[in-house]
């Protein structure tokens, strides 16, 4: 009989035994399949290209929402305007954009080995928690509820967590007929199970599904993430995972995470339209507007939602005159504005933050004015 007092040091190996899933869950694999190869095909498909053009924007909403399933607080803009600054930003700011650092090197990995193995997974959490990078090996890591009782105590021992890490190593990299959409779900929940480091473990698992989704060729881009689904339906996620320790029911997991895919799937593409069409009307209108500047330029403000004249002038294609001439020249005609920040003068296409966050937090910070150097 479980017992979330007792570290799980029999936690089961993988592959499961009687990996029975319902009917509702088998419809909604149907569904999460078509959703995320949809996806994918206007990814492959798109001449202009738009995924890569914003990927690092979608990067930042899964590290921020990643990171605020573990309470650590900040927001989309402090994140983003980090991202450009070359001054202090804050401990949440630096700890979500060494999230960012862990998920492409792991990426990396991945597109170099073909696989997902041990010691990425390690190294990924060095990266993650710096000053707490090891495997466990002393006992007295539990997991509490919102209320301070304690609900699991994963398993104890260097050696016990080890091995279980290397079984769930060849889980991963092994074919066999289970789809993989559902070993997605199975991965996920023996790795939050072995819970191997004294920290990091809930980050280091989620680019642990972004990376298996690599690893599958289910995406072209890493851009389907899960987090922001796992965080609006925090309650949820927890009910399944322990629905698996009291009742053995991975069913109910994997059709939580069936529902994430299919529904982030769908969200994604639909933004990825919505900026494509976006992109389209802004060099348009530079077009409409007569101003000499080149439709490339414009791009800056789409991979970086807030550019400064600086990030601009790092790539060297133009001089800081001319960076300042064609900003002066968008801000005038209303296609950038400019965001008061703590950090350097960010520069953004109020549209696209629009498309991003859903609206424009803080208004009152936003001002439309030329700025003098």
């Amino acid at each position: 009989m479980f017992d979330p007092k007792n570290p799980d040091n029999d936690l089961p190996l993988l592959p499961p035994e009687n990996l029975k899933l319902s009917d509702r869950t088998y419809w909604q694999l149907s569904k999460a399949s078509r959703a995320i190869a949809s996806l994918n095909t206007y990814i492959n498909t798109n001449t202009e290209n738009v995924g890569l053009l914003v990927l690092w924007s979608f990067l930042i909403k899964e590290w921020v929402a990643s990171s605020a399933i573990e309470n650590i607080n900040t927001t989309l803009e402090s994140v983003f305007q980090a991202d450009i600054s070359s001054g202090k930003i804050s401990k949440e700011d630096k700890e979500v954009l060494h999230y960012r650092q862990a998920t492409l090197w792991g990426i990396e990995q991945v597109e170099k080995y073909s696989a997902i193995i041990t010691n990425t997974l390690i190294t990924i959490q060095s990266m993650i928690e710096p000053d707490k990078a090891w495997i466990r090996k002393i006992p007295g890591t539990v997991l509490m509820n919102w209320v301070g009782e304690v609900i699991y105590t994963p398993p104890v021992g260097e050696e016990t967590i080890r091995s279980l890490l290397w079984n769930l190593e060849k889980y991963v990299n092994t074919d066999d007929e289970i789809d993989p959409l559902v070993k997605l779900a199975v991965i996920h929940y023996q790795f939050e199970s072995i819970h191997p480091f004294p920290d990091g473990n809930g980050r280091t698992g989620r680019i642990l599904m972004i990376l298996y989704l690599v690893l599958k060729g289910l995406l072209k881009l890493p851009i389907v993430y899960l987090s922001e689904y796992i965080n609006a339906n925090k309650t949820k996620y927890y009910q399944v995972l322990h629905g698996i320790r009291e009742n053995q029911d991975r069913d109910s997991l994997v059709h939580y995470m069936l529902v994430a895919v299919e529904e982030q799937s769908l969200k994604t593409k639909d933004k990825l339209e919505a900026i494509t069409n976006l992109i389209k009307q802004k060099k348009q209108e530079i077009d409409n507007l007569g101003l000499k500047i080149p439709w490339t330029f414009i791009d800056y403000f789409f991979d970086r939602p807030y550019c400064s004249i600086a990030m601009i002038e790092k790539d060297e294609k133009y001089s800081r005159k001319t960076i300042k001439k064609y900003i002066d020249s968008l801000v005038d005609n209303g296609i950038l504005k400019i965001y008061e920040s703590d950090y350097e003068v960010p520069y953004f296409v109020p549209e696209y933050i629009d498309v991003l966050f859903g609206h424009i937090k803080n208004k009152e910070k936003v001002r439309k004015f030329t700025h003098s150097l």
